[in-house]
This record gives C-alpha cells, structure tokens and sequence, in this order.
C-alpha cells in the first residue's frame, strides 16, 4: 500500500529549521567591526577584511563588541552548515591578527628527481627557490 507519510519521512533534509544560530567570543586586544555582512578584524599583527555577502546570515556584534552572533532563519540542512563555516572563518581571522600563521613549503617528486635550492633574495628580503629537472 502506498501512504504518503513514508515517502515524506525518508527526507529529513527537506524541513526547515525556524532559526539556527551560534556565538563567538572576540578575543582580547581584537577590534571586530561588521557592515552589511562584511566582517573587518584588526589586532595588533594587521588588519583583515572578509565579506560573507553569498551566504544568508545575520552577523551582529553584541555585548558591546565582545561577543559576534551569527544566525539564520528558516534554513535547510546545507544551507545551516555554512553557519559554523562563517564561524570559523572569523575565528581564524581573529588568530591571524594575534598570533599569526606560519606556512611550511614541501617539496614532493613522484617520478623524475627534482633538485632544489634555497638562495637568498636581497631584493624579497627572504628566500627564493629554484628548482630543475635532473
């Protein structure tokens, strides 16, 4: 027999949550400034714009700039998971601008050898890289 109850509850994905929401802490000596979805973090290592204009969320400071709420209404399943991406993202920002990051680069072959050599560049005022084919 066919009921149409069955069908509906093999899609959970398909209902909708009125509202979904989580907070983060600003950090200490961290300045969060938000604009139309548009969120700028300055710490004392620089400044970092970010704009979340694609996806559909409210971002307010609250508690006089020492808390950020990110909500959404009546969002779908996928569409709430970017909520806790948006998260993230600020949070990172936030460690860049007090702490930093720090990229290591790997060489990797897999058939030929490669042969690399690290100089210095006067001109970058780091290193500069130069590999060949052997």
């Amino acid at each position: 027999r066919w009921c149409a109850w069955k069908q509906r509850a093999g899609r959970p994905d398909k209902m909708k949550q009125i509202r979904s929401s989580q907070t983060i802490d600003v950090f200490d000596n961290v300045t969060v400034n938000i604009k139309a979805r548009e969120v700028r973090v300055k710490g004392p290592r620089g400044v970092l714009k970010r704009s979340f204009k694609h996806a559909n969320l409210d971002i307010a400071l609250e508690a006089g700039g020492k808390k950020i709420h990110v909500e959404m209404w009546f969002g779908k399943r996928k569409e709430i998971a970017c909520i806790r991406t948006v998260c993230s993202e600020i949070r990172n920002m936030m460690t860049g601008v007090t702490k930093g990051y720090q990229y290591k680069m790997r060489f990797v072959h897999a058939h030929f050898p490669v042969n690399v050599s690290i100089t210095p560049d006067k001109k970058q005022g780091g290193s500069a890289t130069s590999w060949a084919r052997s």
